[in-house]
């Protein structure tokens, strides 16, 4: 898969907007309850245009939505972007279960 291709592709845009520790807890807080942009920002001793950047990384991901009521920005979680995450992660838990299951029944079949 190209550089291009990769940052369009939903799951890699989503887990790299979650890798980083603010966005975590962005989304950790907004989990609890929607907020507007001026209280998630007074969380972090970070500036207002870097909060911006934040935000905006987490919706190009669809992690979160924007909806706009007159001059204050409410932010919400979306389900779209971590169900995305989490189908990944549960695929390749399995997959690596079943590896793993594998591999113990050679190495006991090797003891015997």
């Amino acid at each position: 898969m190209s550089s291009a291709e990769t940052a369009q592709d939903p799951l890699s845009l989503a887990l790299a907007a979650a890798a980083h520790p603010i966005r975590r807890d962005i989304l950790e807080r907004l989990a609890r309850e929607s907020q507007n942009v001026g209280a998630l920002s007074s969380a972090y001793a970070i500036s207002m245009p870097a909060i911006s950047r934040h935000l905006r990384t987490l919706e190009r991901a669809r992690l979160i939505e924007r909806r706009v009521e007159g001059r204050s920005h409410l932010i919400a979680l979306k389900g779209e972007g971590l169900r995305r995450i989490a189908e990944w992660s549960a695929t390749q838990s399995a997959e690596w279960a079943e590896r793993l299951a594998k591999l113990k029944s050679l190495m006991e079949d090797d003891d015997g």
